[in-house]
């Protein structure tokens, strides 16, 4: 009975204290929205987010000393979601000279994205590669999210670097 009784208050004391919509989250993290094409993702507040219109590239956000950071690029999908993501992990391997740790498919906010961890450099310089590509297969589009750090760095950054490709929220998805 007692049990019972303290199942609730545990759980709201998580909700408030770790939970996304807590009082406590917004202290520490800030959403950034890319109006002109209708996506927003969650990061640190000490991390600094900006549009980078660079090619396939839409907006980044990087680690205060400039370590590790995360790049959101939308493409089309011109193929299968199997054949895409065969392709682009073969790609990513060649074109950042590293090794595949694993390649995934997993669904995140109901949305069918391919996973890819990889280590890069060599000699002392080495890196942590993180990837997760969002299929909007009935708009023909992908959004990549790319992003990295010293692999020294791993155990610290990795976690933030997961939460934020994973935090993407589609607005208008007429605007992807």
């Amino acid at each position: 009975m007692i049990r019972n009784s303290i199942l609730p208050i545990f759980l709201f004391a998580i909700t408030l204290f770790c939970g996304s919509g807590s009082p406590n989250a917004a202290k520490f993290y800030s959403v950034f929205t890319d109006t002109q094409r209708g996506y927003s993702f969650t990061h640190p507040l000490d991390w600094k987010a900006h549009l980078y219109r660079s090619g396939i590239v839409v907006s980044e956000v990087n680690h205060p000393n400039g370590s590790a950071g995360v790049q959101f690029r939308i493409a089309n999908l011109n193929t299968s979601i199997d054949q895409f993501s065969e392709a682009y992990a073969r790609k990513s391997a060649l074109d950042m000279k590293g090794r595949i740790n694993s390649a995934t498919m997993i669904t995140v906010n109901g949305i069918q994205c391919l996973e890819i961890e990889m280590e890069t450099g060599n000699g002392s310089k080495k890196y942590y590669l993180y990837q997760l590509v969002y299929f909007f297969e009935n708009l023909k589009k992908v959004i990549i999210i790319q992003s990295g750090c010293r692999a020294e760095d791993y155990h610290l950054i990795s976690s933030t670097l997961h939460f934020i490709a994973k935090s993407l929220k589609i607005n208008q998805s007429d605007k992807l």
